[in-house]
């Protein structure tokens, strides 16, 4: 017996001993894992922000058909011109919903309300029979309506990739990173390519000719010239 009690604490003994052996390394193995799964996922961060985003440049590729998908185009659209109508078109084509995002900065004033330019580019679209184009308002962070609406892609347009690429990529960045911080699988963004024939026609230039009282038949759909003479230039 007092045979058989000694074997059994030793073997108890021996029992608790692996155990306190095992538990630091089962802990080890589990930091080690965790390291590695954070690695891969910084990898993948890294790789995703320096190669995966896609570029469409001008002229813009051929669409047969619609690839049933909804995208955003997010800007200030202040005020919309004909490069903007370009871009839209374009997406118009590729993509079965696209959502036109005019998005509200709370530390910039701005002389026309978001609301008067949403009315604007509405009516350009319907000018320009952009049916599956859609405006909306949005007065938070940008991916929040993505997902809500179960976007495929965040389209950001530029001028070409050598002038913008690097402001572009720094908002890329905060995306992806802001979008995992709040527990979303990252929305990948696009860059789209402004026609090389619209590179000088910009807002600024459209609200500076407004502003001295110069034609801006050239920079914005026929019918919705004196539309957005009122909205910017009321006294000219």
């Amino acid at each position: 017996r007092r045979l058989g009690k000694r074997a059994g604490g030793a073997a108890a003994l021996l029992a608790s001993a692996a155990t306190s052996v095992a538990r630091p390394m089962l802990a080890a193995k589990v930091v080690g894992a965790a390291v590695a799964v954070a690695a891969a996922g910084a990898a993948a961060f890294g790789l995703t922000l320096a190669f995966g985003a896609k570029y469409v440049r001008h002229p813009y590729p051929e669409v047969e058909s619609s690839d049933g998908e909804a995208v955003i185009l997010a800007g200030s659209y202040n005020p919309p011109h004909m490069g903007h109508l370009e871009m839209l078109r374009y997406l118009s084509k590729r993509h079965a919903r696209v959502v036109a995002i005019i998005g509200v900065n709370p530390t910039k004033k701005y002389d026309v309300s978001p609301y008067q330019r949403q009315e604007i580019l509405r009516a350009m679209l319907v000018e320009t029979g952009l049916e599956n184009v859609e405006v909306v308002v949005w007065g938070s962070i940008i991916f929040f309506y993505a997902h809500s609406i179960g976007a495929k892609v965040m389209y950001r347009g530029i001028r070409t990739w050598k002038d913008d690429s690097r402001a572009e990529k720094y908002l890329e960045f905060q995306n992806l990173f802001y979008q995992l911080l709040f527990r979303y699988w990252p929305i990948p963004t696009a860059y789209l390519q402004g026609a090389p024939e619209l590179s000088g026609v910009s807002s600024t230039l459209l609200r500076k000719r407004l502003a001295s009282g110069e034609d801006i038949a050239d920079l914005v759909p026929q019918g919705c010239v004196e539309m957005v003479r009122r909205a910017y230039a009321p006294n000219a």
